[in-house]
């Protein structure tokens, strides 16, 4: 409930500020042995501890955490043969080859066709595999997640709130050793390449070497997928 008191003679502006000054430091110890108090409460402790200084040559010791996506090792030859695919020989050292489910990738186009005036997209979850004897990834594309009422036009494509909630179910759905390796969106008319904004996007957001993004021209039904924070091109096949 909202109520309109009686007005108070305002104080002095020196007085004022000095009010708050000791208002705000009074509230800022108080929140202080609050969180102090919480502290000794969960550990069980009956003394308060002494503050440790953090010593400023002390080394760093990162690890990851057991969620962190990691590439699967593979041997490419064996892979690929299981696959009758591209032979092993073929494929240089550093290049990335990317293999796209045929449902996925018509999900894909189907969803990019829908408008061909402006720019659609969407993200590509799967898996990502490591071969470090010929040092390349295999980048396999399981599914496609289409942003749904995404915030386009007819040079551009935004993700908007209703777009990651389209997102989502898919997201959740997707199987548990698999992980976002890109994303995929439309160049309508304007032929398949990496923009400066797709350059950046790609730097910001998929900064890993298997981490790809699909770029595809509906009118001129051209294709082709760009792998890393560099863009490189890399060859892809429908399996």
């Amino acid at each position: 409930m909202f109520r309109f008191g009686k007005p108070r003679q305002a104080k002095p502006p020196e007085e004022a500020e000095d009010l708050l000054a000791v208002r705000e430091q009074e509230e800022f110890e108080a929140s202080v042995r609050a969180a102090r108090e919480r502290a000794v409460s969960r550990a069980g402790m009956v003394e308060e501890e002494k503050p440790v200084a953090a010593d400023p040559e002390a080394e760093i010791i990162w690890s990851d955490q057991p969620d962190v996506y990691r590439p699967r090792r593979i041997d490419t030859r064996e892979y690929l043969d299981a696959l009758s695919l591209v032979p092993a020989k073929q494929l240089r050292a550093g290049q990335s080859l990317v293999l796209i489910r045929k449902a996925a990738y018509s999900l894909a186009v189907e969803h990019l066709r829908t408008d061909i005036r402006s720019e659609l997209g969407g993200l590509l979850g799967g898996e990502a595999l490591y071969d470090a004897a010929l040092d390349l990834f295999i980048v396999v594309v399981e599914v496609a997640l289409p942003a749904l009422n995404g915030d386009g036009t007819p040079t551009s494509f935004s993700y908007t709130s209703e777009a990651w909630a389209a997102i989502l179910p898919g997201w959740l759905r997707m199987n548990p050793d698999w992980t976002v390796v890109g994303s995929y969106h439309s160049h309508p008319g304007m032929g398949v390449f990496l923009s400066g904004v797709d350059l950046s996007t790609q730097a910001d957001v998929f900064p890993h070497d298997w981490q790809i993004a699909m770029v595809v021209d509906p009118v001129a039904n051209e294709c082709g997928i760009f792998a890393g924070t560099a863009g490189k091109p890399c060859e892809f096949h429908i399996v």
